[in-house]
């Protein structure tokens, strides 16, 4: 699916929806879009599976600024009365 979007013209991925980090391929698909071209991809995670791999990877790929993806407030991840 990867190389499908790419030679479609897409060159932005994100890697996102519940933690990304879980699925036990993640860094082989991490590698892959980069080796794919892909000239933007992001995780937005919540830092919890965060491992030294995942952080080698990055910094020599030279992304070292991590997304967190968790609430500032427990009342935003609550529906509102109403």
């Amino acid at each position: 699916l990867m190389r499908e979007a790419y030679d479609l013209g897409c060159r932005k991925l994100q890697f996102i929806g519940g933690e990304p980090q879980l699925n036990r391929d993640f860094h082989k698909l991490l590698v892959t879009a980069n080796t794919i071209g892909f000239e933007f991809i992001e995780v937005f995670s919540n830092l919890t599976q965060l491992d030294d791999e995942t952080v080698c990877y990055a910094a020599q790929m030279g992304s070292a600024s991590p997304h967190r993806s968790i609430p500032t407030s427990p009342r935003r991840m609550t529906p509102s009365p109403g």
